[in-house]
């Protein structure tokens, strides 16, 4: 109850009403969603004690919460607006992701770099399991014709990295090019899956040969005209992902963003708050940071 006071006194209630709608279904219990929010707001000052010079980077958690359900619900609202177009959901939900990553910091990131660092580390692994089980290239579409690449992971494709990499073709395309047609997602309710096709890299490993082969051409004044570069090829995927699955482990990984942020934010905050003290006395002050209560789901 003290939780729900302290989420009371810093959220109205209608938003709240809203935020629960969105969340609770993420979490196993209401303890559990409550203590998600309760993190998130407990160390912003109260509405009543605000002054000018108030520390925004308080309300950085919120903002991401805030973010999320609202760049969520706004893609879910596209199939209202453009039916089946599930490209303007994609191009949504990088950009929700670009701004979490800005909002925590990484603003030196390359757009490519955050939405590969968010996916990489904040899905849970049983999601990582599905989208490797559900979404693969079709050797035999492609004709596993070898197109003048030779990856350096010896054949071991991973899946998951492949479906980071044709999210981001299709974003790209969209904002980029008014690539617009694209199919994204399997949202019937046959057994055969849908087959995509994009222009990506088959692996990190790969891509990373190629920008070593790319800055090697650079140092040495674009001589070695005989080296072939390596280049990215089209290529054809087979998925079984609907967008609803897609929608749900989006919001998860999101939610592991954001208690990881709040978690590490509260860690620091006591390490400085410990170092600031140790130099002056003895005895912590009263009212020192209170670290965040939730724990991560399960990566």
């Amino acid at each position: 109850m003290n939780k729900l006071r302290t989420v009371l006194a810093r959220i109205d209630t209608g938003h709240l009403s809203k935020l629960w709608i969105f969340y609770r279904d993420y979490f196993k219990s209401d303890e559990a969603c409550l203590d998600f929010i309760f993190d998130v707001v407990h160390n912003e000052p109260l509405s009543t004690t605000w002054q000018q010079d108030v520390d925004e980077s308080l309300f950085i958690p919120r903002r991401m919460m805030n973010c999320v359900e609202r760049m969520v619900s706004t893609a879910s609202d596209m199939e209202l607006i453009r039916k089946g177009k599930d490209i303007f959901k994609i191009v949504l939900l990088v950009s929700c992701v670009e701004t979490l990553q800005t909002l925590a910091g990484n603003k030196s990131m390359s757009k490519k770099e955050m939405l590969f660092n968010f996916w990489g580390n904040y899905t849970p692994k049983q999601d990582k399991a599905y989208i490797r089980k559900n979404f693969g290239r079709d050797i035999a579409a492609d004709g596993d014709i070898d197109k003048g690449i030779d990856p350096s992971n010896d054949g071991q494709e991973d899946s998951f990295w492949q479906f980071i990499s044709v999210l981001n073709e299709y974003r790209n395309g969209a904002s980029h090019e008014g690539e617009y047609w694209d199919i994204c997602f399997k949202n019937d309710n046959r057994r055969t899956p849908i087959s995509l096709y994009a222009t990506v890299w088959l692996s990190n490993e790969e891509q990373q040969l190629a920008q070593k082969q790319a800055k090697h051409k650079q140092e040495k004044n674009s001589e070695d005209h005989e080296q072939k570069r390596l280049q990215k090829t089209k290529h054809t995927f087979s998925s079984k992902i609907s967008y609803r699955k897609f929608e749900k482990i989006f919001v998860y990984t999101c939610i592991n963003f954001i208690k990881v942020y709040v978690r590490d934010r509260g860690k620091k905050e006591n390490a400085d708050t410990h170092m600031d003290w140790q130099g002056q006395s003895n005895q912590p002050p009263s009212g020192s940071a209170v670290s965040g209560t939730g724990t991560a789901v399960q990566l």
